[in-house]
């Protein structure tokens, strides 16, 4: 008898050990760290991607409606890719926050979609909505201030009351 409560501890120690090992482990894949404390580099917090061609992006169903050079237009394509992927593929990997990163965070967005984006300009192709011309922007400059607005202008359409139909 004493032999089988000994392999019982024995085990249960075993488990213990194993669950303790396995916490550890899923502790330190959550928050990667580098050897001196600083946070692993990832799209997120990247100060770079920081940035943005627009200043207020705002979505009607699937098309994304952006404010470039003080227009609004409906954004058809940024370097080569196409507005409705950006839309599919934020639905699908972000949820319920899929028009925040799609408008604050678009260039971390195109990175993680496999469409890293390399300086501080885009090309665009804009669609106006009055009278559907497109418009084609070779080197649209990004800027901080371009995605702090961004960031107020969505702040402020997700505080507003919603008017009545």
């Amino acid at each position: 008898m004493s032999k089988k409560t000994t392999v019982i501890v024995t085990t249960g120690l075993i488990a213990i050990v194993a669950i303790t090992a396995t916490t550890a482990i899923l502790k330190n894949r959550a928050k990667p760290q580098l050897a001196d404390d600083q946070p692993i580099p990832t799209v997120w917090n990247d100060s770079s991607m920081l940035i943005s061609p627009f200043t207020a992006v705002r979505f009607d169903g699937d098309t994304v409606l952006v404010t470039y050079a003080g227009s609004e237009y409906q954004l058809a394509v940024i370097n080569g890719v196409a507005a409705a992927e950006i839309v599919g593929f934020g639905r699908a990997q972000y949820r319920d926050q899929w028009q925040k990163k799609c408008s604050e965070d678009l260039i971390a967005v195109l990175s993680e979609m496999g469409h890293p984006v390399h300086g501080d300009t885009v090309s665009l192709s804009l669609v106006d909505p009055a009278n559907g011309q497109s418009k084609e922007i070779a080197d649209a400059k990004m800027t901080r201030e371009n995605r702090s607005s961004v960031h107020r202008a969505l702040a402020s359409a997700m505080t507003a009351p919603k008017q009545a139909q």
